[in-house]
């Protein structure tokens, strides 16, 4: 639902527009959710929010690097879930700071 645009540092999420007005509202949520749930929890498992547009239309995280296939296998994952709803894919997880941290929390 959002193109990510990384650079050396962050991650920029915006909505998607080439696929309908469906998938744009949901990037736009999904932008929202992630800066909401950023500014309550505040949480060191989440990657962190440095910027957001209250409309949804831009957010900024900090770049997490990606997993690798061992990190994968040999992390214990239901730990992220009673923090905040993510997908059980690798995707949705980097690391950063030498832990590993959830990048994708806008669901």
């Amino acid at each position: 639902h959002r193109h990510v645009l990384l650079t050396r540092r962050y991650a920029i999420k915006v909505p998607r527009l080439n696929y309908g007005w469906k998938f744009f509202l949901r990037g736009l949520l999904a932008n929202i959710n992630e800066a909401f749930i950023w500014r309550v929890l505040n949480n060191p498992k989440l990657c962190p929010v440095v910027f957001a547009l209250r409309s949804g239309w831009l957010i900024v995280m900090r770049r997490a690097l990606p997993l690798t296939e061992e990190q994968w296998k040999t992390t214990n994952y239901d730990r992220f879930y009673d923090i905040v709803q993510c997908e059980n894919k690798i995707d949705s997880f980097g690391m950063l700071d030498g832990r590993i941290v959830v990048i994708d929390y806008g669901n």
